[in-house]
């Protein structure tokens, strides 16, 4: 076959570096946030987006006083460009086995804190050398930060999220109801009973500040309602108001078992059908063959294999 003079000539200006800045300047939309993300000056950057002008005869990224906006044949080259840079990947990692205890590296994580808390004992002494780094986002801008590259692996529940990011189950869980050990009215070991229930007021963890969750709609489907006199964004804050009032709270079990006792509180079944949790790990689809993010979804899962695969999200 002979190659077109493009593909003869011009594909030998075109390199990985340059399909990176293009990706992730159409996924920014901010020069600046490229330089930071890959690791470059903005000086690096601006040559790098004045070559692929060159190359492709397309302004590509135009200039707009709070970044820039990608043309339509960006948007067409950077999809295109997703795909050789997943493939590279591919190549370079050979789904090689990963060695915690030698490898330098550090796993960015979107999670709850406590969520962090509960599994940090299960997880010291297998990291090795790989350091975590966590933060809290809300499902927006979890989403963003995946997009973007700043993190490579967000744990919770999120619905439905674009086809780009790719998930796989790591735990399943369930709801609980807490109470301090000391509550006036709640006894422990004693069946909670659903007008006790609805009677007491209620703390949510929430990061939106909604005093409306998944146990409301589950208690609105049979015509009941409770009280939530207290929406909190961590559950540290539910698990002390809980501790230091009558107010009760809904959460997993996971959390509720991990810190009943350094809070003193009683643990009772909720007595409403409530939606299994299904914790899942999220990334993006350019990460589908790094080798130290599969070993670390599989590490959270208990050792069940996980096949990290194109598993669009819908």
């Amino acid at each position: 076959m002979i190659m077109s003079e493009f593909n003869s000539t011009d594909i030998r200006r075109l390199d990985f570096g340059l399909l990176l800045v293009l990706t992730e300047a159409v996924r920014q939309k901010k020069l600046a946030g490229v330089a930071d993300t890959l690791g470059l000056t903005q000086s690096a950057v601006s040559h790098s987006v004045s070559r692929l002008r060159a190359i492709f005869n397309d302004e590509l990224l135009i200039r707009r006083p709070h970044g820039v906006e990608p043309t339509v044949r960006a948007y067409e080259l950077a999809a295109l460009a997703e795909t050789l840079l997943s493939t590279a990947n591919t190549m370079l990692s050979n789904d090689q086995a990963f060695d915690p205890q030698n490898a330098d590296r550090t796993l960015r994580l979107v999670t709850w804190d406590q969520e962090l808390r509960a599994l940090a004992p299960a997880l010291h002494s297998q990291l090795g050398r790989v350091q975590i780094s966590s933060q809290l986002l809300d499902r927006r801008m979890t989403i963003d930060a995946l997009r973007r590259g700043a993190v490579d692996l967000a744990i919770g529940i999120f619905g439905r999220v674009p086809k780009m990011l790719h998930r796989a189950i790591l735990w399943r869980d369930r709801f609980v109801t807490i109470a301090a050990a000391s509550h006036p009215r709640l006894e422990p070991g004693k069946v909670l009973t659903l007008d006790q229930f609805c009677a007491e007021r209620h703390v949510l963890t929430t990061l939106t500040g909604s005093s409306r969750g998944r146990i409301d709609e589950s208690l609105s489907a049979i015509g009941r309602s409770r009280t939530v006199s207290v929406a909190a964004a961590q559950f540290l804050t539910s698990l002390e108001l809980v501790a230091s009032t009558d107010i009760i709270s809904t959460v997993p079990a996971n959390i509720a078992e991990k810190f009943a006792s350094r809070f003193a509180l009683s643990i009772f079944e909720t007595p409403i059908d409530t939606p299994e949790l299904a914790y899942e790990g999220l990334w993006h689809a350019r990460a589908d063959h790094d080798p130290a993010i599969k070993w670390f979804v599989d590490l959270l899962a208990d050792g069940n294999e996980i096949t990290m695969k194109n598993t669009p999200s819908g």
